[in-house]
């Protein structure tokens, strides 16, 4: 028997007000404010290229060709995920030593500087500034998407931990979504107003900064790093409520730190050495890069082009189109938060990728003939006028697939599998390769399909089923399980001593 058919089924009773106010003040500042930037210059493209071959043209006297303004806007848009990268491996390591709340605070300095580069580029008429506030914007984003779930995987019961933990993608979905109708050319997408809606970013800091100081610190945190028992307590007590019981989570952590005692840090070689956490790893970053490799990016950084080319063109049929890939994530999302404790991580998973894979395969047979630039030659298979329309339901549909599961899995299970003189290094890996994976789809995407239009989607089919096939054989059920049960499961898998007494008496090893 596992201990997921131990749990109860309802996850209300194991909600405290103080508990809902720190996930919501965690998320704001961290998912809600990735979500937005990372598609904020989609609906306003065509302005921003114009603005990048103005500036260019200005600057040094020479003009770009359209294709020139087109590489540098990708480079842009994608250099954004080379300063994620740069936050991803950083952010969980400083976050260990300092705490995860005091790091997110602290973290959203870094968003103002990069919103206000951003935003002052055009009154500079500097698109370099652009790029270097892209840079600063994903630095704090990448150390985010590390810290903010660490941060929620420690405050919430295990009970509830993947409800509470798809939250963050739950925001990201909002993000996104705020992104799209704040982008509309009659709200703040216009050619004069673009530049503004890089400023909205910092109404999400301040709220985060209003909120989180009266929000406890990791219990966690607070018992293994900075061994202060009371405190812990303390921290306990105000997310569970007085009157709970919280002594077998004590128990917990104190197993914990006795066993952190006993062995010694985990350092970076023996993270990538040791086999009863090199396995782990491996699933954890391959989950992780999926989630961008799947394609999303593609369609929620370039779908504006997309549906505009698969439609009649008109701007408002196309930022309602793109506004409704945003709205379809956050429906699917909620939904989501409720069966992640009874279906589990690795069923939404592998109904996620197996859904998107069948999506991507047919959305580029429909859309193989379709070119997003007029002085581009497709060499599709012609349909006739329902085929455009049948792959934009298909792109919608596949929007639903991702959010049900490679959407909040990916930042829930690297945190989960991992105990804590492992996590932060292990966390960071993750989130690496999955800002890496975004990099790669972001600049690549519009260059690939320039070549092959709509057959790009047919690289992203395969690599979902590549991934369905490595998660399928790969991942152990681990729902209901502390890191450190997990642990072990890993450690008997490669024959190492168990360290938990509990583990194997209660968890089936697969």
């Amino acid at each position: 028997m596992t201990r997921r058919d131990e749990q109860p089924q309802s996850t209300v009773s194991h909600l405290t007000f103080k508990l809902v106010v720190s996930v919501f003040s965690a998320v704001v500042g961290s998912g809600l404010t990735f979500g937005y930037n990372a598609t904020v210059i989609n609906n306003p493209q065509k302005y921003i290229e114009a603005f990048i071959s103005q500036s260019h043209l200005e600057q040094s006297g020479r003009p770009w060709t359209s294709a020139a303004t087109a590489r540098m806007f990708a480079f842009i848009a994608s250099v954004y995920c080379v300063g994620a990268a740069v936050g991803a491996i950083t952010g969980p390591v400083i976050a260990s030593r300092v705490g995860p709340k005091a790091f997110l605070l602290t973290n959203n300095a870094v968003m103002v500087v990069g919103a206000l580069l951003s935003s002052t580029c055009v009154t500079f008429n500097s698109y370099q500034m652009l790029l270097v506030g892209r840079i600063i914007t994903g630095i704090n984003n990448g150390a985010n998407t590390g810290v903010c779930p660490i941060y929620i995987s420690e405050i919430a019961p295990k009970q509830i931990r993947g409800a509470a933990g798809a939250c963050f993608q739950l925001s990201i979905a909002t993000g996104i979504f705020i992104a799209d109708v704040l982008s509309f050319d009659s709200i703040l997408g216009g050619k004069d107003l673009w530049p503004e809606l890089f400023n909205c970013v910092m109404v999400f800091a301040l709220i985060q900064c209003c909120l989180l100081p009266f929000c406890p610190e990791s219990p966690q945190f607070l018992f293994t790093h900075v061994c202060d028992r009371a405190a812990a307590i303390r921290a306990m007590t105000c997310l569970r409520g007085r009157d709970a019981d919280i002594e077998e989570e004590l128990a917990e952590l104190e197993e914990e730190q006795e066993i952190m005692k006993s062995e010694p840090l985990v350092g970076w070689t023996e993270l990538l050495t040791t086999r009863h956490i090199r396995r782990p790893l491996l699933i954890v970053v391959v989950i992780s890069a999926s989630q961008q490799l799947s394609g999303i990016n593609g369609i929620l950084i370039y779908s504006a082009p997309i549906f505009q080319s698969a439609t009649s063109g008109d701007p408002w049929v196309v930022n309602l189109l793109v506004a409704g890939t945003g709205l379809v994530g956050i429906v699917v999302c909620v939904l989501a938060i409720g069966l992640m404790e009874r279906a589990g991580r690795k069923t939404l998973m592998l109904i996620g990728l197996g859904g998107m894979g069948v999506c991507a395969m047919i959305v580029s047979f429909l859309l193989s003939n379709v070119a997003t630039d007029t002085d581009e030659s497709c060499h599709g298979i012609r349909f006739g006028a329902w085929a455009n329309t049948t792959a934009c339901v298909f792109i919608f549909v596949y929007m639903a697939f991702f959010a049900i599961g490679p959407s909040s899995v990916p930042f829930l299970i690297a945190p989960e599998m991992f105990s804590d003189s492992a996590r932060s290094k292990a966390v960071s890996l993750s989130v690496l390769a999955n800002w890496t994976a975004n990099f790669m789809v972001t600049y690549l995407f519009p260059i690939i399909q320039e070549e092959i239009c709509g057959w790009v989607f047919i690289i992203f089919a395969g690599l979902l089923a590549a991934f369905f096939l490595f998660i399928w054989i790969t991942l152990p059920d681990v729902d209901g399980l502390t890191p450190g049960e997990i642990e072990d499961i890993f450690r008997a898998r490669s024959g190492s001593d168990v360290r938990r007494k509990s583990t194997l008496r209660e968890v089936e090893i697969q």
